[in-house]
C-alpha cells in the first residue's frame, strides 16, 4: 500500500506502465518493446480472468439472494459487488494499456495510454468496502501475475481462451 491507500500494483500500472508504453511506441520493434507488449497482454489477460471470476461470484450471489433473502448472502454481497465493480474497471484499464502496447503507431499508443490514465481504478476511502475489495483484488492480481502456472503466463495461453 502506498501512503494514500492505493495498492502499489495499481499505482505501478497507473503511472509506470503508461509511460513505458508511450515511450515504447516511439521506437521500432525491439526485444524490449516485444517484452512490454507481452507484459501488457498478460496483465490484460489476468484482469479479464479476475473480472470473469468476480462476475460469476456476484451472479451466484444474486441468485441466492432471490431464493433466500436475508442472512449470510446479504452480508457478503456488498464486498463481492465492490470487488466485481473494481475488477471491471481494472479489466478496462488493462485492456487499454494492452491496446497501447500493441498499437501500430505512436499516436494510437499515446491515445490509448491517455484513455487508460483517465480510466485508472480508484480504490475508495481506506477502510471502506470498496477499498477492502480493491486491496483483495490487488492481492489476487499479484498472485495470478506472479504464478508461472497461470494460463495467462503460459506462452500462447492467453490466445487459447
Amino acid at each position: 500500500m502506498t501512503p494514500r491507500g492505493i495498492p502499489s500494483t495499481a499505482l505501478t500500472l497507473t503511472i509506470t506502465l503508461p509511460l513505458l508504453l508511450a515511450l515504447a511506441a516511439c521506437g521500432g520493434d525491439s526485444a524490449e518493446k516485444a517484452a512490454q507488449r507481452a507484459a501488457a497482454h498478460r496483465a490484460a489477460c489476468v484482469a479479464e480472468e479476475l473480472a470473469i471470476q468476480a462476475n460469476t461470484k456476484v451472479s451466484a450471489l444474486d441468485t441466492l439472494r432471490t431464493q433466500a433473502p436475508g442472512g449470510f448472502v446479504n452480508q457478503v454481497y456488498p464486498f463481492s459487488r465492490a470487488y466485481f465493480d473494481y475488477a471491471r474497471v481494472r479489466e478496462r484499464h488493462a485492456a487499454l494499456l494492452d491496446s497501447a502496447a500493441a498499437a501500430e503507431s505512436a499516436q494510437d499508443s499515446v491515445r490509448y495510454t491517455g484513455e487508460a490514465a483517465r480510466s485508472a481504478p480508484r480504490p475508495g476511502q481506506p477502510g471502506s468496502t470498496a477499498a477492502n475489495a480493491a486491496e483483495s483484488y490487488e492481492r489476487d492480481y499479484a498472485a495470478a501475475i506472479s504464478n508461472p502456472d497461470h494460463p495467462c503466463n503460459q506462452k500462447g495461453g492467453e490466445e487459447e481462451r
